[in-house]
């Protein structure tokens, strides 16, 4: 499989030229893949193992990632809006100093914001230790979305 070749072939399948193809890599091994800002938009990832891949920045709108392996995968500002997936994620955008997004999967218990992943308990004491005055507007942005993702686990 040519990685490089069927990115290629669904950027032009995204921009509509004649010569495109949407990206099929369904049940395709992507373990440990360096997906970093690839536009995978529509893409079918069925069945992919994206296990501990890196998907940073990368646009996973409305693509099929049902049965998908994401297992320590680095989903940071990756768009998942409108994704298929089996397991719900959530993001919030221009969020915090760096005004990134903020993905959180609580079937998991797993959040990425910008380069960093743990748990919500984890983060939340990062946030804490970050910004330690409450009345910081980061600090009460990033609390808003916590106390948000705590009401999702219930």
């Amino acid at each position: 499989m040519d990685l490089k070749l069927i990115l290629e072939k669904h950027g032009k399948w995204l921009r509509g030229e004649s010569d495109g193809e949407r990206a099929n890599l369904s049940e395709a091994d992507l373990s440990e893949a360096n997906l970093s800002g690839a536009d995978l938009s529509g893409a079918d990832l069925s069945g992919a193992n994206l296990s501990g891949a890196n998907l940073s920045g990368a646009n996973l709108s409305e693509a099929d990632l049902s049965g998908a392996n994401l297992s320590g995968a680095n989903l940071s500002r990756a768009n998942l809006s409108g994704a298929k997936t089996e397991k719900k994620y959530i993001s919030i955008s221009c969020i915090g100093s760096r005004r990134g997004m903020t993905t959180y999967c609580y079937e998991d218990d797993r959040l990425w914001c910008g380069c960093w992943a743990g748990t919500l308990v984890e983060f939340e004491a990062r946030v804490k230790d970050t910004y330690p005055d409450e009345t910081n507007i980061y600090r009460k942005e990033y609390d808003a979305a916590i106390e948000f993702f705590e009401r999702l686990k219930k």
